[in-house]
């Protein structure tokens, strides 16, 4: 797994120099700029999501269309 990660490591480099945001909301454990413990849930806590659409390539012979 961690070779497979690492294939992605120049555009990781691209979009952390493009200010993107590398950091898992979950994965936060403490308040930015402080040392106090983070409160906050992770952004879809306690929500549904229902994603539609097709599967293409791989994936479509899971498709239910």
């Amino acid at each position: 797994m961690v070779v497979d990660v690492a294939e992605f490591g120049d555009l990781v480099d691209k979009l952390i120099a493009a200010g993107v945001n590398m950091t898992e909301p979950a994965a936060v454990t403490t308040t930015p700029g402080t040392a106090e413990p983070a409160t906050a849930e992770p952004p879809l806590a306690g929500m549904s999501v229902v994603v539609t659409g097709a599967m293409t390539g791989p994936l479509e012979a899971l498709s239910r269309n």
